[in-house]
C-alpha cells in the first residue's frame, strides 16, 4: 500500500530539509517513510506499507534487505538514504526498574547489573537504553527508570540488511521514543497537556504517556495485539490470513454506534469479541494503575495509532472504553477517523516519527 505522496521541486534546499528514511519493521508489515519539514509544517513525501506473510517471519530479521531493496531499487521518490529503524515488538523488552538515584554513567552500570542478574546474560548479548521517568532530587533515594533492551545480532542483523540495501543505518530507535516523537509532530487537535498514545500493532500493544513530547509511562501489553482477531477471523470463517486481514480491514470493529449491523458485521464482532475485550481490559487496568499510583500523568486525551488505527471504530471504541476523548494520528490538520485514507498515515506513524529525528535534533 502507497500512502500520500508530496512532490516538491528537485533541489538544494529540498534536499536539505528531508528526514531519513524511516522503516518501522513489524511482524506482519514493514512500514516506510519519509518526511520533509516545510514552512514550519512536516509534510509526508512518501510513504508504503509492505505486507509481511507472519508464518514466514524470521525473528534473525535475515531476508530484510531482499524486501526492502525490491521496494527502494530504482525509485526516485526517496531523497536520501540516510535510514532509522524500529526492530519488531517481540526483539524488544521492556522493564520498569526502581533504582538509586545516581548520575546516567552510574546508572548505567546500575541498569546492566539488574539485567545481568535477571536473565543471566553477558553485557555483549544485548543492547539496552534507559530513561528516567521521574526527576532524581536530593532528597530521594531511589528513581524509576524504563528499560528497552534488544539482543545485540538482532540489532546488527537490522542495521547491516539495511544497509545491503542502500540504506545507511544511523539509528536504531525505540517504541516509546517513536510513538512520542509523533505526537510531538501532529498539529495539535486537543489543548490536553497529557496523551496517552495507544500503538495497537499485530502482536502487542504499546501504551505510552506523553507529556510535552516525553514518553513518562510506558507499558507493553503482549498478547493484545491484532493477530489473535486475525486469528479467530481465519479459523471462525475457514479463511486464509491475507482473506482476514482484508475482511477485517473493510469491515473493521463493531461499536455500540453501529445501530443495525449486518450479518458480515454480527460475526466479526461474535468471532473478534473475547480477544478485543482483553485488549480494553488490559488498557482500562494500565490507565487505573497510572490513576492511582501517578495521578499526575492521568492522560486527557487518546490517540491511535498502528494497524488498529486503520480500522473502522476502533478510535470510538477507546472512547467509549477508555472514556476519554480520541483521535487517530495524522500529520493532517483535518479531522481524521479510522479508515479514513488519512487513517493510514497512523500505521507510518512511527515510520514518520523515525524519518523526523534529524529534523527535531
Amino acid at each position: 500500500m502507497t500512502v500520500t505522496t508530496v512532490h516538491p521541486e528537485n533541489d538544494l534546499q529540498h534536499r536539505q530539509r528531508c528526514g531519513w528514511v524511516g522503516v518501522d519493521i513489524g511482524t506482519s508489515t514493514i512500514k516506510l517513510a519519509q518526511v520533509e519539514r516545510y514552512h514550519g509544517r512536516w509534510q509526508l513525501r512518501f510513504g508504503q506499507i509492505l505486507p509481511r506473510p507472519p508464518h514466514e517471519w524470521d525473528p534473525s530479521l535475515t531476508g530484510l534487505r531482499d524486501i526492502l531493496h525490491t521496494t527502494l531499487q530504482g525509485s526516485h521518490r526517496w531523497r536520501s538514504r540516510p535510514a532509522a529503524c524500529l526492530l519488531p515488538t517481540p526483539l524488544s523488552e521492556l522493564r520498569v526498574l526502581d533504582l538509586p538515584s545516581a548520575p546516567d554513567p552510574e546508572l548505567l552500570h546500575l541498569v546492566d547489573a539488574e539485567l545481568n542478574y535477571a536473565d543471566d546474560r553477558a553485557p555483549g548479548d544485548y543492547q539496552a537504553g534507559f530513561w528516567r521517568t521521574n526527576p532524581c532530587r536530593s532528597h530521594q533515594a531511589n528513581c524509576l527508570v524504563h528499560v528497552i533492551s534488544t539482543p545485540t545480532d538482532a540489532a546488527q542483523t537490522a542495521a547491516s540488511e539495511l544497509n545491503r540495501a542502500k540504506l545507511q543505518c544511523q539509528a536504531i530507535d525505540t517504541h516509546p521514543f517513536a510513538a512520542a516523537r509523533a505526537i510531538a509532530m501532529a498539529p495539535p487537535t486537543t489543548s490536553a497537556e497529557i496523551i496517552v498514545a495507544v500503538d495497537w500493532g499485530f502482536d502487542a500493544i504499546w501504551l505510552t504517556i506523553v507529556r510535552h513530547g516525553t514518553p513518562c509511562f510506558t507499558r507493553l501489553l503482549s498478547g493484545c495485539g491484532l493477530r489473535k482477531v486475525v486469528a479467530n477471523l481465519q479459523t471462525g470463517l475457514k479463511l486464509t490470513h491475507e482473506e482476514a486481514c482484508q475482511l477485517l480491514g473493510k469491515y473493521g470493529l463493531q461499536t455500540d454506534d453501529d445501530m443495525a449491523p449486518g450479518e458480515i458485521q454480527k460475526t466479526i464482532c461474535n468471532l473478534t469479541k473475547e480477544p478485543v475485550k482483553q485488549a480494553m481490559q488490559e488498557l482500562q487496568r494500565t490507565l487505573q494503575f497510572i490513576a492511582y499510583e501517578h495521578p499526575e500523568l492521568t492522560p486527557q486525551h487518546a490517540c491511535l495509532l498502528g494497524g488498529g488505527a486503520a480500522l473502522k471504530g476502533t478510535d470510538q471504541l477507546l472512547a467509549q472504553q477508555l472514556a476519554l476523548p480520541t483521535t487517530v494520528w495524522s500529520l493532517s490538520t483535518q479531522a481524521t477517523s479510522a479508515a479514513t485514507p488519512f487513517s493510514h498515515q497512523a500505521v507510518l506513524g512511527k515510520a514518520i516519527a523515525l524519518s523526523a529525528i534529524p529534523l527535531m535534533a
